[in-house]
C-alpha cells in the first residue's frame, strides 16, 4: 500500500513538473470571446540572453531578489546572463523598477543597498546571493490572457554562476508535408517554426496551411468578394487538428457560411501533428492556435496566426 501511494505521488509530481495539464477548449474560446488581456508579463522578472541572443524571456519564479534585504512592494527586475572569456555565465541584476507610479526613489534606494552589499561592476550587480534552479520561458507571447512559449529553459545556479542549462522538451513542434505534390525525401519547414523567438523564426507564417486549404478548395462561382473570420485550431493528444469558428458573431450569408464550413472541414483533414503545442507560464499545455482567416474570390484564403 505504501509503495502504491509513493508511486502515485511520484506520478502526480512528474505530471505537474512537466506540465501535463491541458487548457480546455472552452477556456480558449471564452478567453477570445472576452478578449481577455491580463498583463501577466508585468508580474514576472525579465531575463535577457537565454539563448545567447538579445531577445527577452521571463522567469516562472516571481522574484530572484535576496530575502535578507527588505524590498519595496510591486517591483520588477531585469536580469542578464553575461559570458566572460574562459568563465561560466554569470547572472546579473540590471534594472529594478516599480509597477506603481511615484515609487522610483524607493526602488533606487533599494538598488543602491544591493550594490553596497553584493558589489557592482560595469555589467551590473552579480547575483551571488542566489543558488538554486531557475525556470525561464523564452520569448513569451500573450494569447488572450495565456502567456505561452515554445521553449522552456532550466538553469542550475550556484552563487549567481550558471552551472548547467537544460532545455525542457515539453511543447511539441508541428510539421507538414508539401500538400501540392509528393516530395517524400524533402521535409517542409514547420508551419510555425519556433526554434528561436517568434519574431525571427516565423518566416514561413501559415503559407503551408494556405496551400493546403486553397489547393483543395472547391471551385465554384460566387458573388463573394471579401470577408474574414477568426478560427481556433486545436491539436488533440493524437495530433489531429480541429477548427472552431470564433467570429464573426453575426449571421453570415449562405455563400460565406459555405466557404467557412469548407475551410473548417479542410482543416480537419490536415496531416497529424501539422500543428504542435505551446506551454503556458503556469506549466500547462496550450493546444490551440488563434488564426485570422481572410477570404477573397481572387486569392482564396489568406491566413495569419495571432502569434505574429
Amino acid at each position: 500500500m505504501k509503495k502504491f501511494l509513493f508511486l502515485s505521488i511520484l506520478c502526480y509530481a512528474c505530471n505537474v513538473v512537466y506540465g501535463q495539464h491541458y487548457i480546455p477548449v472552452k477556456k480558449m474560446i471564452s478567453n477570445y470571446k472576452e478578449q481577455k488581456a491580463i498583463d501577466t508579463l508585468k508580474n514576472h522578472d525579465i531575463i535577457y540572453n537565454i539563448e545567447e541572443s538579445p531577445e527577452a524571456g521571463i522567469f516562472m519564479e516571481q522574484s530572484l531578489l535576496p530575502s535578507d534585504l527588505q524590498r519595496p512592494k510591486d517591483i520588477r527586475a531585469e536580469w542578464c546572463f553575461e559570458y566572460s572569456s574562459g568563465q561560466k555565465a554569470m547572472l546579473y541584476l540590471k534594472k529594478i523598477y516599480s509597477s506603481k507610479e511615484g515609487k522610483s526613489n524607493e526602488t533606487s534606494i533599494y538598488k543602491n543597498k544591493l550594490a553596497e552589499k553584493y558589489g557592482k561592476d560595469d555589467l551590473g550587480i552579480p547575483a551571488i546571493w542566489y543558488s538554486g534552479k531557475i525556470t525561464a520561458l523564452s520569448c513569451p507571447k500573450d494569447l488572450f490572457g495565456e502567456i505561452v512559449t515554445k521553449n522552456v529553459a532550466e538553469f542550475d545556479i550556484e552563487k549567481g554562476q550558471v552551472i548547467s542549462r537544460n532545455f525542457l522538451d515539453i511543447a511539441k513542434t508541428g510539421t507538414m508535408e508539401g500538400p501540392r505534390r509528393s516530395r517524400p525525401t524533402i521535409k517542409y519547414s514547420p508551419i510555425a517554426s519556433t526554434d528561436g523567438c517568434w519574431y525571427t523564426n516565423l518566416q514561413y507564417k501559415l503559407d503551408l496551411l494556405e496551400e493546403f486549404v486553397n489547393g483543395n478548395l472547391k471551385k465554384h462561382k460566387t458573388s463573394t468578394t471579401k470577408f474574414g473570420v477568426d478560427i481556433l485550431l486545436v491539436t488533440n493528444k493524437k495530433g489531429k487538428t480541429t477548427g472552431y469558428l470564433l467570429s464573426p458573431n453575426e449571421i453570415m450569408n449562405k455563400e460565406n457560411q459555405a466557404l467557412t464550413e469548407q475551410l473548417i472541414k479542410q482543416i480537419s483533414k490536415l496531416p497529424r501533428w501539422s500543428f504542435g503545442w505551446l506551454q503556458t507560464i503556469n506549466g500547462s499545455i496550450f493546444q490551440g492556435r488563434y488564426v485570422k482567416a481572410n477570404y477573397s474570390s481572387d486569392t482564396g484564403w489568406k491566413l495569419e496566426d495571432y502569434l505574429h
